[in-house]
């Protein structure tokens, strides 16, 4: 049917092929994600040590996702340039952990963390674009305030 082909397409745009172990494994097949941080979650939970169904305990996904939220944050910090896009990767692990954290299961398969991606995936409303705007309002407001004090 032409809703099965438009799935199959969809799916298939979604496949790349990466190298495992950060580049420096065996090729592989991956699905990509609509965002960054989702796939490299993605990829670390298939890493994870899991029990014969496929299933990785609740505690090793939480403690994945703390400490990629603490490198992240640690990383990121102090790197102003890039300020709005760590704000949107450290807000979206934050709802990540925080739905993981309400997941009742003591161990979790893929498709319940792909749930909880779907969950956690933050909207990006128009109050980045509004901070975004007033920020780089008051900067060009300040650099207009420096040009006229030194004529």
């Amino acid at each position: 049917t032409a809703e099965g082909k438009a799935s199959c397409e969809a799916l298939c745009r979604r496949l790349k092929c990466d190298r495992k172990d950060k580049g420096r494994g065996e090729i592989t097949i991956f699905v990509w994600e609509r965002d960054d941080v989702a796939t490299k979650i993605r990829k670390a939970f298939l890493e994870l040590k899991k029990d014969f169904k496929g299933l990785a305990a609740h505690l090793d996904v939480m403690n994945m996702l703390t400490f990629t939220r603490d490198q992240l944050d640690m990383m990121l910090r102090g790197v102003p340039n890039i300020g709005k896009i760590s704000a949107r990767a450290l807000r979206f692990l934050h709802s990540v952990v925080e739905e993981m954290d309400r997941h009742p299961a003591r161990v979790v398969s893929f498709e319940d963390l792909l749930v909880v991606l779907d969950r956690a995936v933050p909207t990006f409303d128009e109050g980045d674009d509004a901070m975004a705007s007033a920020r780089d309002s008051a900067r060009d407001s300040a650099r207009d305030s420096a040009r006229d004090s030194a004529r």
